[in-house]
């Protein structure tokens, strides 16, 4: 009883915190307006074709735009539904969708015995889209449905010349690298044709140039952390240190978001470098590729070799229980060359400056430092060196938040904030 009665209260809070929302569709998609406490919400709009999922932000709770609907063509039901990031509904409208014309090709297909299963089969993953080319012999059309972690639906394709199908699958609600199912199905779908599973493509964004501004002559390394695939490797735990370690090829993974570790702080560390750069920073990144294998060693090396101020090193947490949230800085105390950076309360201070720029930043209330010998990386850096748990992908929460282009834009603020009073203290940089 207890705890219905809880969750009636977060649900009549939930709903008391948003309002107002007008939806009006029109051909290819759906605009909206509402106001919410919540600065971040996520938008479920569904239609009989296609359901789309998006987290968006509001600096003022007026939140207003268009969801695109690409796979909609025949006149049906919308339903777009405000959730907060818990997964709480907020408010929900229903309206009727603006049909739009969907070519159909004029076909002189040959005479041929009607196919169980594809052939020719390519599927090339492509940012934020997936090409498609295939042959489905006696097959006039087919049913292409997909389904990844934000988005799912169908789409009807007309066959051409000798019966190949060729084009671009539209996923732009799909996070970029993330794991997409797609199903090649009969017209009735009642046959299934061909299945497999795929990651789109990402993007490789162009470096601003450097500016001039509060961190000119700063030397930054970011070292967004994992890769797509971990290997097993064994490193000596760091200068002046005994032992070794074996490290785990493993990370966290979104728990609503589905993504890989390896992915969002590699798209966080392409925000930071632009920031960094944009205030006169130089900038070196340990890696700008998901297919590329560092050791720890080897990225403190690169460091070291780019002559860096300041090592940053990004990471996202994982813990079994959901309900964790916060920001953890993690640096370096024991070995030869952390101490020749700084004592213990010298390392405490800088750790201390970082989170509190990071929570001023991102507005998170939680957080911790900690010193530790346990991070190879750390270890071998001749700079200093922190490893940032940005926040939690076990915490749906965080995990939204994590690939939100807007709170990714904060995180990187409140680094950059951080650096640059770290260079202060430290007397890089005169006020």
């Amino acid at each position: 009883m207890k705890r219905l009665l809880t969750l009636l209260l977060i649900l009549w809070v939930s709903c008391a915190q948003a309002g107002g929302l007008t939806i009006e569709p029109y051909a290819g998609g759906v605009s909206y307006s509402f106001l919410s406490d919540e600065e971040s919400v996520v938008l479920e709009c569904k239609t009989d074709a296609e359901t789309v999922q998006s987290t968006v932000y509001s600096q003022n709770g007026e939140f207003a735009g268009d969801v695109a609907l690409t796979h909609t063509f025949d006149s049906s039901y919308v339903r777009l539904t405000v959730k907060d990031l818990r997964g709480y509904d907020l408010l929900s409208e229903r309206a009727d969708t603006v049909a739009v014309a969907q070519p159909v090709p004029k076909q002189d297909l040959p005479e041929a015995e009607t196919c169980r299963k594809l052939s020719d089969v390519e599927f090339t993953p492509q940012i934020r889209a997936m090409g498609y080319r295939f042959r489905a012999p006696g097959r006039e059309s087919v049913l292409l449905k997909y389904r990844s972690s934000t988005e799912s639906g169908s789409v009807t394709l007309y066959a051409g010349d000798d019966y190949v199908y060729e084009g671009v699958l539209d996923l732009s609600y799909t996070y970029h690298n993330s794991n997409v199912v797609l199903t090649v199905m009969n017209i009735g779908d009642s046959v299934q044709l061909h299945e497999e599973m795929l990651r789109t493509d990402y993007p490789v964004p162009d470096a601003p140039q450097q500016g001039t501004g509060r961190l000119t002559g700063i030397t930054v390394c970011i070292d967004p952390g994992h890769q797509a695939e971990g290997q097993y490797i064994t490193e000596e735990k760091g200068p002046g240190l005994d032992g070794s370690v074996r490290s785990s090829p493993g990370m966290a993974r979104g728990t609503v978001t589905r993504r890989m570790e390896s992915i969002v702080v590699l798209e966080i560390g392409f925000v930071l470098r632009d920031v960094l750069l944009k205030q006169g920073a130089a900038v070196v990144m340990t890696r700008e590729t998901q297919e590329l294998y560092i050791s720890n060693i080897e990225r403190a090396q690169i460091a070291a070799d780019a002559g860096a101020d300041f090592f940053l090193r990004l990471h996202c947490d994982n813990r079994e229980n959901e309900n964790t949230q916060g920001i953890g800085i993690y640096c370096p105390v024991g070995s030869d060359y952390a101490r020749a950076i700084a004592d213990a309360d010298g390392w405490h201070a800088m750790c201390d400056i970082l989170l509190a720029a990071m929570q001023g930043a991102t507005g998170q209330t939680k957080g911790s430092t900690r010193l530790s010998n346990d991070y190879i990386g750390n270890n071998w850096a001749k700079m200093p060196s922190f490893l940032i748990e940005m926040g939690f992908m076990s915490s749906p929460v965080e995990d939204l938040l994590l690939s939100c282009d807007a709170y990714q834009r904060k995180l990187a603020q409140g680094m950059a904030d951080g650096i640059y009073e770290i260079a202060v203290y430290r007397g890089l940089i005169q006020e």
